[in-house]
């Protein structure tokens, strides 16, 4: 049992969990917009791209003293190396797969960039610069933003969809709420932690008790959305009570979360896990015909 767990946490640990979890919601974009999977060079390229902007973080964050006791931290530490090479091999296999998509994904991708590199680095252009996640209330929405343009608008850019078509935009809307819900009980963990590095979220700027009550009215705004996006009619109850108990799910991962005393494996396995849930949910509601 204990050499199951110690893999699991290589895999969380390392980021490649969080690169399955990108590719679930990618994946999920997929099953909504074409009810089938691309497995494409697209989707290899957020797959590493999500680990090189985490690995980049994470790096960054190592020469953090606020963050020094974190148990993820204490693990990269003591493998430097791996996170290196993670960060090194992934950057390339960008590099490489950047060339092989689209021009409007290029543009995109290059923007997108900028902001993931400057997300975690301050701007060399600029004396005195910080970093963006350091500017007031910016950490969040930046996090949302980067999720939802890699996972649900770069998809529509390569296949050509029309993305101003509302279902369409409203899918897009669908994810970045989605981020930003379960975004928030990492930013409740690290309350202390980002007020010991003077960054302004919504928990230490509005109380952690706000911060659920925001990510609650956003779980309903979700629930709005969701019978919009799937076009769905009161008679369709199977499909309507998977989505209901899907975002209870989310609500509860909010309500308990705490700033600090939860296990690492409560946010990067379990509450990071819900994209992989979100997959699931989308394939259930397109294998019943409830478009």
């Amino acid at each position: 049992m204990r050499f199951i767990v110690s893999i699991i946490n290589w895999i969380v640990y390392s980021n490649l969990f969080i690169g399955i979890c990108a590719l679930c919601l990618k994946f999920s974009t997929d099953l909504y917009l074409f009810q089938r999977l691309h497995f494409d060079l697209l989707t290899v390229f957020v797959f590493f791209a999500t680990i090189t902007s985490y690995s980049l973080h994470r790096l960054v964050a190592i020469r953090s003293k606020s963050l020094a006791h974190s148990n993820i931290i204490q693990w990269s530490k003591e493998r430097m190396g791996l996170m290196w090479f993670l960060f090194g091999s992934s950057s390339l296999a960008c590099l490489v797969l950047f060339w092989f998509l689209s021009f409007k994904v290029q543009l995109a991708i290059g923007v997108l960039g900028i902001m993931t590199i400057f997300y975690s680095v301050p701007s060399f252009l600029v004396s005195g610069s910080r970093k963006l996640r350091e500017l007031p209330g910016l950490k969040i929405f930046l996090i949302a933003t980067v999720w939802a343009c890699t996972t649900a608008l770069l998809p529509m850019l390569q296949y050509n969809v029309p993305i101003l078509q509302s279902n369409h935009f409203w899918w897009i809307i669908e994810i970045f709420l989605f981020i930003f819900v379960i975004t928030l009980p990492f930013d409740i963990r690290d309350v202390h932690w980002d007020q010991q590095d003077s960054i302004q979220t919504i928990p230490n700027s509005l109380g952690i008790a706000t911060s659920k009550y925001i990510g609650f009215a956003s779980i309903l705004a979700l629930l709005n959305i969701n019978f919009f996006t799937w076009q769905l009619e009161w008679g369709n109850i199977p499909a309507i009570l998977s989505i209901i108990v899907f975002y209870t799910v989310v609500a509860l991962f909010l309500h308990f979360a705490l700033p600090q005393k939860r296990s690492d494996w409560y946010y990067v396995f379990y509450i990071d896990g819900l994209m992989i849930l979100k997959l699931i949910l989308v394939f259930f509601l397109g294998q019943r015909g409830w478009f």
